[in-house]
């Protein structure tokens, strides 16, 4: 009897092995594997789900007897789950640049829910060169308010708060994608001698499609417009810095897509993420109850480099406000015979 309930046992805990392995492969699979268009749907909702559920399987394995081998093999596959799937960072000592530094913020305000006085205080004690905003729309009826030495420019609810010269350059309207709002807009923007272009980005969000719960058909139908208008929308915005000054240009703002989304890795994935690069922790933008992820980036072109990258805590909203640091890169010293020559 003994005997028997043994190898009963060893069955299910090699069954519950067996569904961890599964549940980690599915989430991987689909976080990284490009799939056909007509599956995004499902991608985008594994992108937006909440990370955790793929340690359910893992709760079933600790209530039964676990052999050694096993055990280091549990362990092994959840280290994985940690840092494929949840996208756990780990920078703790920073880089250290040679260039002159500056700091970038970017803020999605949930609609005006932030005071345009806590946020002029906010960038006085982050010290930050430029503030990119989304969903701050009442941030211009401040502007006769601002203190002289800042600037402020907005399209529609995207706005550019900044201690230095801002120029505008273009923005892209939704308009023409049967849409409304502005979810683009670039600046040049002159720090420190140095002519930055700046992009503020606030790309379509899902949020209808995931409310939408009791019309499987037409949440499938909206999702896959979603798909195709964040598609278009990174297209163009990342077509809005010039290629010869995408070195030192800075894109940044409400993405609404994850690192691992198929539209980041197509439109994005060239660029530094500052997180990535400089960041420690999960650096969760986006907060409810039960969710938790990634969807406010600060990138740069691969002339700056980030040295520090933080999400703090909201001030008003369910996004994090995303604080990144960058050096200029320093170009190399040409040969002494060219420079005597």
């Amino acid at each position: 009897g003994s005997i028997a309930r043994s190898m009963v046992c060893r069955r299910q805990a090699g069954a519950r092995g067996v569904l961890y392995l599964l549940a980690s492969a599915a989430y991987w699979l689909a976080l990284h594997i490009p799939l056909p268009p007509a599956l995004q749907p499902l991608i985008t909702l594994a992108d937006l789900l909440p990370r955790w559920l793929v340690f359910l399987p893992l709760c079933l394995l600790l209530l039964g007897r676990r052999s050694p081998s096993r055990f280091a093999f549990y362990v092994v596959l959840t280290l994985l789950n940690v840092f494929l799937v949840l996208d756990l960072k780990l920078h703790l000592a920073g880089a250290t640049g040679t260039g002159p530094v500056f700091k970038v913020g970017s803020y999605n305000t949930g609609g005006g829910r932030v005071e345009a006085s806590r946020l002029l205080d906010w960038l006085e004690t982050e010290q930050l060169d430029v503030l990119l905003l989304q969903e701050a729309g009442g941030l211009r009826l401040a502007k006769k308010a601002l203190p002289e030495h800042l600037n402020l420019d907005c399209y529609g609810q995207l706005c550019v708060l900044s201690r230095h010269p801002i120029t505008r350059v273009a923005n892209l309207s939704r308009r023409p994608l049967g849409g409304w709002g502005t979810y683009a807009a670039s600046y040049a923007v002159e720090i420190q001698g140095q002519t930055l272009t700046v992009v503020n980005v606030h790309l379509n969000t899902p949020r209808l499609a995931l409310e939408t719960q009791k019309a499987p058909i037409t949440n499938y139908r909206r999702f896959l417009r979603l798909h195709e208008s964040q598609s278009i929308e990174s297209l163009l915005a990342a077509a809005l810095v010039p290629a010869d000054d995408r070195a030192t240009a800075i894109v940044g703002g409400d993405f609404n897509i994850t690192q691992q989304s198929s539209i980041y890795r197509q439109y994005w994935y060239d660029w530094q993420n500052s997180f990535s690069r400089a960041g420690t922790g999960l650096g969760h933008t986006k907060h409810t109850r039960l969710l938790g992820v990634r969807i406010d980036h600060i990138l740069a072109g691969e002339g700056l480099l980030p040295l520090k990258s933080e999400v703090l805590k909201p001030m008003g909203g369910d996004h994090g406000p995303v604080v990144s640091s960058f050096s200029l890169k320093q170009p190399a010293a040409a040969p002494i015979e060219d420079r005597e020559g």
